[in-house]
């Protein structure tokens, strides 16, 4: 008898995707997971669930200041990338919502598996995050936005192991500096996994988080390092929503190779 256990699907998002919470929904429905793994600390977790109204309110009047100074509405400047960025770090991230709101409805157990040491330490800058002189500066920046079926295709092209090594560290991590951080909470993020593996016996286990851990020859080992994942395995949620069949395992698909262009990391949102 194999008692190894079984291979996790591990479905790679685009943080800043605005239709994410329905794709992965779409997905978990297909897969039918009994074991939903979600790139969140507890942490996290907790803090955007008890400071949600105080985060957002800081948000709401410190953007109202900063958008002022540029001389246009609230309304105007929620529509900025940079800001739209912002709101999404604060928000629950989709990820979560769609896996807690299948998590209820099918009485699957849902596991918090990013580091609450490494949340604490991002979300202690969220008060320069939200600033207003931070909110102007962002609004000054030119407001460029790569849509995300782009932002699908960089990642895919990242994952495919054949993107420039310059452009396979995330960029928030390039900024702070910050690479043994990064690579601590990518072992505790392994480490996390194996153990709720092991305490579940899931017969279908399912990831949902950043493509960024799923790819491999960066700066620190990743999830798919550490994990020794198989390219079977990871796919994006992009193309798992657009070519995934019923009745078909996603698990029997190749990732998608795509046109070679630079990679960008999609941002923090799942700490």
């Amino acid at each position: 008898m194999d008692h190894r256990p079984p291979p996790i699907l591990f479905v790679g998002t685009v943080h800043s995707d605005p239709r994410g919470c329905r794709k992965s929904l779409a997905v978990l429905e297909r897969v039918r997971p009994d074991l939903i793994l979600v790139e969140l600390s507890p942490y996290g977790y907790r803090y955007r669930q008890t400071k949600r109204r105080q985060l957002h309110g800081t948000f709401r009047r410190n953007l109202k200041k900063a958008a002022q100074r540029h001389g246009i509405s609230p309304a105007q400047a929620l529509k900025h990338p940079q800001i739209v960025l912002v709101h999404n770090q604060i928000s629950m991230p989709f990820e979560y919502r769609a896996a807690a709101r299948y998590s209820r409805q099918r009485n699957v157990p849902l596991a918090l598996v990013d580091s609450s040491d490494f949340s604490r330490e991002r979300i202690a800058g969220w008060d320069e995050l939200l600033s207003p002189g931070n909110l102007e500066t962002l609004l000054s920046l030119p407001a460029e936005r790569t849509s995300t079926t782009a932002l699908y295709e960089l990642a895919g092209k990242a994952i495919s192991a054949s993107s420039e090594p310059a452009c396979r560290f995330p960029a928030a991590g390039r900024v702070h500096g910050a690479e043994e951080a990064w690579a601590a909470r990518e072992r505790y993020l392994a480490a996390a996994i194996r153990h709720k593996v092991a305490q579940f016996h899931p017969r279908q286990p399912l990831y949902l988080g950043g493509w960024w851990h799923l790819t491999r020859g960066t700066a620190i080992p990743t999830l798919r390092d550490l994990l020794e994942l198989e390219s079977f395995q990871c796919v994006l949620l992009q193309q798992a929503t657009a070519r995934h069949g019923r009745g078909h395992s996603i698990h029997e698909q190749a990732l998608i190779r795509v046109p070679h262009s630079r990679a960008q990391y999609s941002g923090l949102a799942g700490v």
